[in-house]
């Protein structure tokens, strides 16, 4: 239908755009954040209203249309919308029940954003895509629809870690076998040492020394448990004695060898010193450190060794012993047989001292043998050859 253009309108016509106006051609409004000049004459409706009537209107100067939140609605060309954190525009109508924008190419995304922050996790509360909770001390974003109950934790496939942080400042011991729940995030003393829990866990199957991949250490100490016994299981920096010194282990020990064989296991950290008593060739096994007496004499274990003749402190050739003390061993009369190092005897009234092992088929006596040597020297007695004399 041909259309008539009056030409005593001079300036275009700025109207407001509802339903049941008439517009005349060259009439603009504004509408969704752009304008529109009329390029037809007509009654306004749904039907024909700007960027939906292609017959009636004209885009002019396109621009945007900030709404606010997103609603479940209609929204003309333009139309700015936040959801999730996020900004979004539409560049056509949207009509009512065609989702949220961050799930609908009716949408595009013009500033991307972590979300809304709503504080503490609440169980009680729903939450929304984007909303932004703090939970056992770390952040996390809602990336569904999320009802109460379904913790981050719990439900992590509906949230997003932004950033992780620990359940502080209270410290839960736990026990190793022992049934206790652990979430994310929390703080535990184990043997002494603190960790950060990695993940939902019960303590009766994980413990940060066994299960580590589920605990980050944040302060590293050493748990000192006493001697070492074979029956007892042992962790990572456990500190004990054992043969005179201190030994950490170095790795989960269960039912092993001591720190002096089960190397692999266990790291010295330092060596000291311990009475054994009186050296013994059915002892078993000496280590360094050890001090022992033999023939009045005190010996220090310079070598780990298990106990025997060939070892004794005395031996010729033995590389095990050190002499720390000299001393004697007094044995009274000589008589044939066997001495060892520093045993004195007394023989023709003189007082000897072995100064090597004296076998039992050695037949020289002192006096004669290259193995003793003269501490004091003594005189026969006189007395009865004087009394003698007297009666004569």
């Amino acid at each position: 239908m041909p259309q008539t253009l009056n030409l005593g309108r001079i300036m275009p016509k700025k109207k407001t755009w509802t339903t049941g106006i008439d517009f005349e051609i060259l009439d603009f409004v504004e509408y969704g954040g752009s304008y529109y000049t009329a390029i037809s004459n007509h009654t306004s409706s749904v039907a024909n209203k700007p960027g939906t009537g292609t017959n009636e209107w004209e885009l002019v100067a396109a621009g945007l249309n900030f709404i606010g939140g997103w609603q479940n609605q209609e929204y003309a060309p333009n139309s700015v919308v936040t959801y999730g954190g996020s900004a979004y525009v539409n560049t056509q109508v949207v009509s009512t029940g065609t989702g949220a924008p961050d799930n609908n190419n009716l949408w595009s995304v013009i500033a991307s954003g972590i979300g809304t922050y709503i504080g503490n996790y609440n169980s009680a509360s729903s939450y929304g895509v984007g909303d932004v909770v703090i939970y056992r001390g770390s952040t996390y974003r809602a990336n569904q629809s999320v009802v109460g109950g379904e913790t981050p934790t719990s439900t992590g496939a509906k949230w997003d870690l932004i950033s992780f942080g620990f359940n502080g400042p209270a410290v839960s011991t736990l026990t190793a076998g022992a049934s206790q729940a652990f979430e994310k995030g929390d703080i535990v003393k184990f043997r002494n040492s603190i960790y950060i829990v990695q993940a939902n866990l019960n303590s009766s199957s994980s413990n940060p020394q066994i299960d580590s991949s589920n605990y980050t250490t944040l302060i590293e100490g050493e748990n000192h448990v006493g001697a070492w016994t074979a029956s007892t299981t042992y962790y990572p920096r456990d500190v004990t004695t054992f043969g005179n010194a201190t030994w950490k282990a170095t790795a989960y020990a269960v039912s092993q060898s001591n720190p002096r064989v089960a190397t692999s296991f266990w790291t010295k950290l330092t060596s000291g010193i311990g009475g054994r008593g009186a050296w013994s060739a059915s002892t078993g096994d000496y280590f360094v450190g050890d001090v022992v007496n033999h023939f009045g004499s005190g010996y220090i274990c310079i070598l780990d060794h298990s106990s025997s003749d060939a070892q004794r402190p005395t031996a010729t050739g033995q590389s095990a012993w050190e002499l720390i003390v000299g001393g004697f061993k007094f044995e009274g009369n000589w008589a044939q047989g066997a001495y060892d190092t520093g045993s004195v005897v007394v023989y023709n009234q003189s007082s000897w001292v072995a100064t090597r092992t004296i076998l039992a088929t050695e037949t020289e006596t002192p006096n004669l043998s290259t193995g003793f040597s003269e501490m004091v020297r003594g005189y026969p007695d006189t007395s009865a050859i004087t009394f003698a004399i007297a009666l004569g």
